[in-house]
């Protein structure tokens, strides 16, 4: 069906500053790409003990990034969403009247903008044009919800900053919050993906495939009674026959 379209069309080929950026920018967030990557990491990983210690890490990992994604970007956005969702959430055709149901649709709107941000930029480099224009769209937005936290976070820096001296010290601080505001916007929440499907990797790894552990074993190991120590009794000796000579008169 679109054996005639010119391949031009297909792959978006940028050729000015702000187009090479913007794919820059898309494989930045594209976690697809970045799952990838994972995947293809974690596979020349070892199997068993190995796989199993790099699975605790990355799920310690994979919850702290979660807890930031919702400190950072998450509940501000709530926040910001908080008047928008007293408009959208009457209309909907469900009983929205308990606090869970508009705390659930509240959190739907608020992960959003993440969602597509970090699971569409592959579409974006097929050249769609209404998915480029939603991913800046919604970068811009999720950005702007998430500058008070970020600029409260990065403040708590600057009096080590202001030891620097004032034009190094300022340079320190912008460079700080954008970093900070960066993965408040998309970066703690990739992570979090990132790291989870890393975890379930290594998960998979651990328990299967050659010199994986085998739980079976395992599990006979932890339930096999220990043998009984054997006892053994010390055995009578015999009397010794005495070699002395009874002389009776």
């Amino acid at each position: 069906m679109y054996a005639n379209v010119p391949s031009t069309t297909d792959v978006f080929h940028p050729v000015t500053r702000t187009g090479k950026a913007l794919l820059w920018f898309w494989d930045l967030i594209d976690i697809s790409e970045n799952m990838k990557r994972a995947e293809q990491w974690a596979s020349e990983r070892s199997n068993g003990l190995f796989s199993l210690i790099h699975c605790v890490i990355y799920a310690a990992l994979t919850l702290i990034c979660l807890v930031l994604t919702w400190f950072f970007d998450l509940e501000s956005t709530v926040i910001t969403l908080s008047n928008i969702g007293k408009v959208i959430i009457p209309t909907l055709p469900i009983n929205t009247e308990t606090p869970r149901a508009s705390l659930f649709i509240s959190i739907l709107l608020a992960i959003t903008p993440t969602l597509l941000e970090i699971f569409t930029p592959g579409l974006a480099k097929k050249n769609i044009k209404f998915v480029q224009i939603g991913i800046i769209g919604f970068a811009i937005f999720d950005c702007a919800t998430d500058i008070p936290r970020a600029s409260a976070f990065s403040m708590g820096m600057w009096p080590q900053f202001e030891l620097l001296g004032w034009g190094i010290s300022s340079i320190f601080y912008w460079c700080y919050f954008l970093i900070v505001l960066l993965f408040s916007t998309v970066g703690f929440e990739s992570l979090t993906i990132i790291f989870g499907y890393t975890t379930i990797l290594f998960a998979v790894k651990a328990f299967r495939g050659p010199n994986s552990i085998n739980m079976h074993d395992v599990m006979q190991r932890m339930h096999r009674t220990p043998a009984q120590p054997v006892i053994r009794m010390p055995q009578a000796q015999p009397p010794k026959e005495s070699n002395s000579t009874i002389i009776i008169e």
